[in-house]
């Protein structure tokens, strides 16, 4: 929300660092204590629109990775889930990444 009110884009990388973590740790929070796929879902949304403006690759591999797990598991959307697997495979071959943790 505090993103939407704010119209200039991020300025510097540690801003859009922040901000992928904060996300990131928001959809953690969201998924495994409270149990809402539906809303971690956004958060990591979120986390990735900020890994992909500030091309940190790590951690797109690692959002695509959980996204795919919760649209294949727990959102029951097969297509979403493909297309965030097929993501993550591409960044674990560009990283040599040979094995991708599925577990939630």
């Amino acid at each position: 929300k505090a993103l939407s009110l704010c119209s200039s884009p991020l300025e510097f990388e540690e801003e859009t660092l922040y901000y992928v973590k904060v996300y990131s740790i928001l959809g953690d929070i969201i998924f495994y204590d409270l149990k809402d796929p539906f809303d971690a879902a956004g958060y990591y949304h979120l986390a990735l629109a900020a890994a992909m403006d500030l091309g940190n690759k790590k951690a797109q591999l690692k959002i695509y990775t959980r996204l795919a797990v919760i649209y294949h598991n727990f959102l029951v959307d097969r297509e979403m889930s493909l297309f965030f697997y097929q993501k993550a495979r591409t960044f674990a071959t560009e990283l040599n990444v040979r094995r991708i943790n599925l577990a939630p």
